[in-house]
C-alpha cells in the first residue's frame, strides 16, 4: 500500500467532533488505514491546523485554547508520522512554483514539494482543486477509496 499525506482541513475535521465534516474525515482515515495506507502529516500541516484551531470562531476558526489544540495535535503526531521538513523540500518547491503557481497556492506547492521529496503520491484532501496541476499528486477526496 501507499503512504498518503493528510491535508489541514481532514485534520481539522478529524480532531473536531463538532465538525459536520467530521464522521467523513474519520471513515475516511479509519478506511485508510483499514486498506494498509500509512498515512502521514506535515509540518506545515500542524501549523496549518493550529491557526484554525485557535483563531476565535467568528473568524472562521474553532475558538479553541492553546492548551487544548497542543493536546490535540500532539495526539495526532503521535498517531500519524511526521513526515520531516528537510532543505531538498525548499529545492523541490523552487523547481514547482515557476510552472505557472502564484499567491496562496505557494503553501499547496509546498505540501507538494514535500510529498516529492518522501515519495508520497496521494494527498487526502477536501479541496481538490488546491492541489491540481501540481506535477504527480493525486489529490483523493474523503469518502474515495485511496489507489494503491
Amino acid at each position: 500500500m501507499s503512504d498518503v499525506l493528510l491535508d489541514s482541513n481532514v485534520l481539522l475535521r478529524l480532531l473536531a467532533p463538532t465538525d459536520p465534516k467530521h464522521v467523513v474525515a474519520a471513515d475516511a482515515v479509519a478506511n485508510a488505514i483499514r486498506a494498509g495506507h500509512r498515512l502521514l502529516i506535515a509540518p506545515q500541516v500542524v501549523m496549518e491546523t493550529w491557526v484554525v484551531l485557535t483563531r476565535p470562531a467568528e473568524v472562521n476558526g474553532y475558538g479553541w485554547t492553546p492548551e487544548a489544540s497542543k493536546e490535540a495535535l500532539d495526539s495526532a503526531m503521535q498517531r500519524f508520522p511526521l513526515a520531516a521538513e528537510t532543505p531538498d523540500v525548499f529545492t523541490a518547491w523552487w523547481r514547482i512554483v515557476p510552472d505557472g503557481v502564484r499567491g496562496k497556492r505557494a503553501h499547496d506547492a509546498r505540501l507538494a514539494a514535500l510529498m516529492h521529496v518522501h515519495g508520497i503520491r496521494h494527498v487526502l484532501t477536501f479541496n481538490l482543486d488546491d492541489f491540481k496541476n501540481l506535477p504527480d499528486i493525486v489529490a483523493i477526496e474523503p469518502g474515495v477509496p485511496i489507489p494503491e
